[in-house]
């Protein structure tokens, strides 16, 4: 991210601490550390856990990236492995969504900044080419 304005959380770096690959095969942070220059918090680190949620349950209401990545699975008959970050009872920043395929490999992330303002992005596992 280059810049943000308007929200009280903008967060300039994060470091993530990756965990072992879990049963499924996943590999989830266990620990980030990040920087708020703006409220003067610089190199803070927090502990960070998951739970695993059904496809079923993710909200696709607020996202047309999300709907469209559940819909793509359900047509092909795939299934995703779907993580959330539980907040920290004293953390500010709100929770992370995360979609895995069956053997681990990471496809789609939202992170959210406020409660009704998230970042989202799929992992390309083959590149565009140049021209």
């Amino acid at each position: 991210m280059v810049g943000l304005t308007g929200v009280k959380n903008y967060i300039s770096s994060t470091q993530y601490t990756w965990a072992a690959p879990n049963l499924q095969g996943v590999q989830l942070p266990s620990s980030k550390t990040y920087s708020q220059p703006d409220q003067q918090i610089f190199n803070k680190t927090v502990a960070l856990r998951f739970a695993p949620i059904p496809q079923a349950q993710v909200n696709t209401k607020n996202s047309v990236l999300r709907k469209r990545l559940v819909e793509a699975t359900k047509n092909e008959k795939q299934t995703l492995l779907w993580f959330q970050e539980i907040p920290q009872a004293d953390s500010d920043i709100p929770y992370s969504l995360h979609a895995f395929t069956s053997t681990g490999s990471p496809v789609y992330g939202s992170q959210c900044l406020t409660s009704a303002t998230c970042i989202e992005w799929l992992y390309r596992s083959n590149p565009i080419p140049k021209p």
